[in-house]
């Protein structure tokens, strides 16, 4: 059954291009899997133009977190304090992330009443001007605005993983300055960057405004022709995980595109809002890609579980057990594989 439903999930993926004044743009177009599918929608586009469903997803608070301080299950989710978090640069990427965004998505409807589908952040349709799309616009129904402009900045110097990098300064560095989450509250980190507070881990109670620095650089690395060369130039697993982690690739620039605190943190990047929209459309893009081959892209794993296999691990296998700590039982990377099989049963729309 579970090969049926992913040759007709194959047999549905459609590739167009379409040549306009000079630039290749990408539609990759889905139908429903013939089992029972929690619908996810593409919210920010501004060609959906549904603010009603935008709004149902911003007004998803939850009672609050004690322990946490917060109202809001973004804050509470991600800033729960757990090693399992660090889960880039590794075998276990693109399979770990997924069952963490579904455990969000469950989570939202069972804490928060939110009955609407979990969106995505399409980047392809906002890569030349972020900052006036729907995601940055500022608007009531938007995803906040890019930070307040902080002249004079030099950059951030992050340091994740063993490796250490400089990000440069962007469009803004200061606080969202309009939108729902002008007065969002971050409580945990910095982590990968100064100033550090208390341990210096991260997981010290540290209340802030959120910030941002939307940048023009990194959102140039989400064209339309990037995603094509992502989903049609890799044939095998490792090549597709490896060509969406590279330094300047899709995954790390969705971030940086963000910027800001905690969007720059390595460690706690989740603990913006936008992050499960980002990793929303990483989850899409590798659903497409192992539905253009069914039979040979599911059941597909690479690599060890630490990042840049330091300190040294054994490779991972399908029985390898994702471990979520407080947030979830842990689950193989064998029932995590598909979308339509295992815990799951969504599709991309």
């Amino acid at each position: 059954r579970r090969i049926e439903a992913n040759q007709e999930m194959a047999a549905s993926v459609q590739q167009v291009y379409i040549q306009d004044v000079g630039e290749t743009n990408i539609r990759l177009h889905h139908r429903q899997a013939p089992v029972p599918s929690r619908m996810v929608d593409t919210l920010y586009p501004e060609h959906l133009n549904d603010t009603s469903k935008r709004n149902d997803y911003l007004g998803a608070r939850c009672p609050p977190k004690a322990a946490l301080n917060t109202p809001m299950l973004y804050n509470a989710y991600r800033e729960t304090p757990t090693e399992s978090l660090i889960q880039e640069f590794q075998g276990i990427f693109l399979h770990w992330h997924r069952y963490y965004t579904y455990v969000y998505d469950i989570l939202l409807r069972t804490e928060c009443g939110y009955t609407g589908p979990q969106p995505y952040w399409d980047w392809t349709l906002s890569y030349k001007e972020p900052r006036k799309s729907k995601i940055f616009d500022g608007s009531i129904d938007s995803m906040g605005s890019n930070g307040a402009f902080v002249p004079g900045r030099t950059g951030t110097y992050t340091s994740a993983w063993r490796r250490n990098r400089t990000i440069p300064a962007a469009t803004g560095g200061g606080c969202v300055t309009s939108g729902p989450f002008v007065n969002y509250t971050v409580n945990l980190g910095p982590a990968s960057f100064e100033p550090r507070v208390g341990s210096g881990t991260g997981l010290d109670y540290n209340p802030r405004c959120l910030k941002r620095d939307v940048s023009l650089d990194f959102a140039n690395n989400l064209k339309p022709t990037d995603v094509v060369d992502l989903i049609g130039g890799n044939s095998n697993f490792e090549a597709f995980t490896k060509f969406f982690e590279t330094s300047n690739g899709l995954h790390a620039s969705g971030h940086f595109v963000i910027g800001g605190d905690p969007g720059n943190d390595g460690f706690a990047s989740a603990g913006d809002p936008i992050f499960y929209l980002h990793h929303g459309q990483v989850d899409r893009l590798w659903t497409i890609w192992q539905a253009l081959r069914p039979d040979e892209r599911f059941g597909q794993v690479f690599g060890t579980s630490t990042a840049f296999n330091e300190p040294p691990s054994a490779n991972v296998t399908l029985d390898y057990e994702l471990q979520y700590e407080v947030l979830a039982t842990p689950k193989t990377m064998r029932e995590v594989d598909s979308t339509i099989d295992g815990p799951f049963c969504y599709i991309y729309v």
